[in-house]
C-alpha cells in the first residue's frame, strides 16, 4: 500500500517521540492524529471518511483499526483505555510536533 509522504513523515515523527508504543500503535496513532490535523476535527467519522480514502481502505476496516488501538493486546474485547491516545496526543503536541511538515 502507497502511503501519501506526509504520512509517512507523520508517522516516523510519532514513533521517535514515543518509542514506548509498538510499531502498530505508533502507526495508528500517527493515522488518527494525521487526519485530525488535515480535516481539522476530531470526529471519528471524519477521521475515518478521510483516512479511508487516503489509504485506499473501506471506512469500516479503517473504523476497526482504530478502535482497536484503544485495546490493550491481551483483552481485545475487554475494556478499552482511551487513556493511551489523550497521553500520547498531548505529549506529542508538547514536543512541537503540532505541523504536518
Amino acid at each position: 500500500m502507497l502511503y501519501p509522504p506526509e504520512l509517512l513523515t507523520w508517522t516516523a515523527n510519532v514513533s521517535s517521540h514515543l518509542p514506548h508504543l509498538s510499531k502498530t500503535q505508533a502507526k495508528v496513532l500517527a493515522w488518527y492524529s494525521f487526519a485530525v490535523s488535515v480535516v481539522q476535527g476530531s470526529g471519528i467519522s471524519q477521521v475515518v471518511c478521510y483516512l479511508s480514502d487516503v489509504l485506499g481502505q473501506r471506512e469500516e476496516t479503517m473504523r476497526q483499526r482504530l478502535r482497536e488501538m484503544l485495546y490493550d493486546a491481551n483483552d481485545k474485547r475487554g475494556k478499552h483505555d482511551e487513556r493511551l491516545i489523550l497521553c500520547c496526543v498531548l505529549r506529542l503536541y508538547s514536543n512541537g510536533s503540532s505541523s504536518i511538515g
